[in-house]
């Protein structure tokens, strides 16, 4: 027998306008301090402006004039406090490098290297330039001919011009991630990088092992996009065809961040969850699985993606062994507190705001669309006769399907704004996509990581046979992105702060975290949608 829905009503009013989340609220005081010590140093805005958070905060125990109240005000407060300190000390420390602009010698251990569009890219750490030591890292440039000579974890000399940029006000501004990596100079060199010697780094040595491999083993093309995958290096891959790909809406593929970590971690849980010797053994399955993803994360080069990824599934893990009742949403909030308490600039950098977006998304929106979903499945069942609309689906299959749908759609919805703002543009294609090629890549990954790492440990001349499979099925789905040529539905579009407020705020109230009635909530939803609507005409 079909199981009877039942409509939920959302946004009944339970006598108080929404619960008290401490670990969101939290993350979201914190975050305000950060956006405030910016604004500071930017914007010069008067620090005396922060005494707005302490009246808005502690006025609400004058008026409840409760103990909990008060506790929770504190915590807010400090947060903030906490926020605007950890920045303005980072933001001190990045510029507080003297001045230079000249030609001579930088040493450095190369951390990273890579191919850009008209040149090769390297980033050294244990910075000396002309013989002295300083602080932070520095951006080396230098012609394509010479990528080859670099190696990751080699220390090496480069002749060069270089240039202090660590400027965060002016035109010379520097990027979220150059401040969050802590590059503060840049070198400009047309000669080769000479190499001194070579540290002992098994995960460089672990990369250009499975490079080696995947080359030998599959067709250029198909080896480029497996290596990209596994690794994050998308230097090999044809412009064309990642650009084509982003046009798709689905490049965070290329990018190692969530999606992939997630994918081990769940592998990883799953394979010690079998054992039955480590079923009691809750910290030394959360070690396993840390050291797992702690050996991954060395491989792609411990990139802030990797490290944001794999927090905040070892934060909900070890809540779920240890049995704290946190919700997935407290969860999410606690590991953005540690990783802003670890560097607060993640903040401003697109793929944090990328992966929290998406995630929060997902726990505010997913269940309101999949209630609309059914509502509206079932207005269209019930006006049409069983012929022009067959039901061969029971409750459970449909439930699933509408879950997975609101999931996707409740993802790409809350991080449209932020895509279409740095990246400049909206995918035709990118829920269809999404739909249609997230489910897959979970077990797609897994085999190809799976079969790469196995060739690694073998002689190259079995790498054909174990990668046979991951070799045909990447060269078919790169034949797909050949033959078909995506799209864009919005380009050069760039939301106001204005317009960015009023589409969350807009987003909140549609949610079920309210607890208002729906006169009230269809109002503001109303609002905030005639304010977005009006700060978008009025760029135009």
């Amino acid at each position: 027998m079909e199981k009877e829905f039942v409509k939920t009503e959302y946004g009944k009013p339970s006598g108080r306008i929404l619960n008290f989340r401490p670990c969101f609220f939290t993350a979201v005081f914190l975050a305000l301090g950060i956006v405030f010590a910016d604004l500071t140093i930017v914007y010069a805005v008067p620090k005396w402006w922060g005494i707005v958070v302490p009246i808005l905060t502690f006025g609400s125990y004058l008026l409840s004039r409760k103990r909990s109240v008060l506790v929770a005000c504190a915590v807010l407060f400090l947060a903030f406090t906490v926020g605007f300190f950890a920045y303005s000390e980072k933001a001190t420390a990045f510029t507080s490098n003297p001045y230079i602009k000249k030609k001579t010698s930088v040493y450095g251990r190369v951390v990273s290297s890579c191919l850009l569009s008209e040149h090769a890219q390297m980033i050294l750490d244990g910075v000396t330039v002309d013989g002295g030591r300083v602080d932070g890292k520095i951006c080396v440039l230098f012609p394509k001919d010479f990528f080859d000579v670099v190696n990751d974890s080699d220390y090496v000399f480069v002749d060069g011009e270089v240039k202090t940029d660590n400027a965060l006000t002016g035109k010379e501004k520097v990027f979220p991630n150059q401040f969050a990596e802590d590059i503060r100079y840049v070198c400009f060199s047309y000669v080769s990088p000479r190499t001194v010697k070579r540290a002992f780094d098994p995960f460089a040595y672990f990369r250009e092992r499975m490079e080696r491999v995947l080359y030998a083993s599959m067709t250029e093309d198909s080896a480029s996009v497996a290596y990209a995958i596994l690794t994050g290096e998308t230097s090999g891959i044809d412009n064309g065809l990642l650009e084509n790909v982003r046009a798709g809406g689905i490049a965070h593929v290329f990018a190692v961040s969530g999606l992939h970590v997630g994918t081990l971690f769940g592998v990883a849980t799953f394979l010690i969850s079998k054992s039955k010797r480590l079923k009691r053994k809750k910290w030394l399955r959360f070690t396993l699985v840390a050291l797992f993803l702690a050996l991954y994360g060395g491989v792609c080069g411990y990139s802030s993606s990797v490290l944001r990824s794999g927090i905040t599934c070892l934060v909900g893990y070890a809540t779920t062994l240890i049995g704290v009742k946190f919700d997935k949403i407290e969860s999410l909030s606690l590991a953005g507190i540690l990783l802003l308490l670890l560097n607060p600039v993640y903040l401003f950098c697109v793929g944090f705001q990328l992966t929290f977006t998406a995630c929060y998304g997902i726990f505010f929106l997913a269940k309101p669309i999949q209630v609309w979903l059914e509502w509206g499945y079932r207005s269209i069942s019930h006006a049409t006769t069983e012929r022009d609309l067959p039901c061969n689906y029971s409750f459970g299959k449909r439930e699933k399907l509408f879950s997975f749908l609101s999931v996707t759609l409740s993802a790409q919805c809350a991080t449209a704004p932020i895509l279409l703002n740095s990246f400049g543009y909206l995918s035709t294609w990118g829920f269809l996509l999404n739909c249609l090629f997230v489910p897959l890549f979970g077990t797609l990954y897994t085999c190809t990581f799976a079969c790469v790492a196995l060739s690694c440990l073998f002689p190259i001349s079995f790498a054909s046979v174990l990668n046979y499979l991951p070799n045909l099925v990447w060269s078919s789905v790169l034949l797909v992105f050949e033959i078909v040529e995506l799209s864009t539905i919005l380009n050069g579009v760039v939301l106001s702060f204005s317009a960015f407020l009023a589409y969350y705020l807009c987003f909140l109230f549609c949610t079920d975290k309210f607890c208002l009635s729906k006169k009230w909530k269809g109002g503001f939803l109303m609002l905030f949608l005639a304010c977005f609507v009006l700060s978008i005409l009025f760029i135009l």
